[in-house]
């Protein structure tokens, strides 16, 4: 059984392609919303749901991301951006900005995520540790 939110589950290029492209049946499909969709999973409400790759329950659950090999999904990948006039005016903020390029994988996201969401750790803590560690200190 699939369980994922009302979007995924309605719109065509949605669930409806993906079950074409995979050719995948599902006994049953079910709008299950947020972090419901972990719990349902973990009582075997649902066995699929949907997720980002950088979502912290994932490792809560001790769940597994399925690849995508048919390339179904387009990446979301995160940039920074930044006005034009404010990197005129503050150079150094777009050399600090450039330096996180490559800098953050899906597991390390997962991983930060996992410690704000699940352990309630203190986001700007968790951002400075990873910076630190990183050796991207201001």
């Amino acid at each position: 059984m699939f369980g994922g939110g009302f979007e995924i589950l309605n719109r065509n290029d949605e669930i409806p392609q993906l079950k074409i492209a995979y050719d995948l049946t599902f006994k049953e499909e079910r709008a299950v919303e947020g972090v419901l969709r972990y719990s349902a999973i973990e009582n075997n409400e649902t066995q699929v749901t949907e997720a980002f790759s950088t979502d912290g329950m994932l490792l809560e659950y001790d769940l597994t991301v399925l690849e995508d090999d048919k390339k179904f999904f387009p990446p979301y990948h995160a940039a920074p951006v930044i006005r034009e006039e404010t990197a005129e005016k503050y150079p150094e903020l777009t050399a600090a900005l450039g330096k996180l390029t490559g800098a953050l994988s899906d597991d390390a996201m997962r991983e930060l995520n996992y410690n704000v969401d699940v352990l309630k750790q203190n986001p700007r803590d968790v951002a400075a540790e990873f910076l630190a560690a990183a050796g991207l200190n201001p």
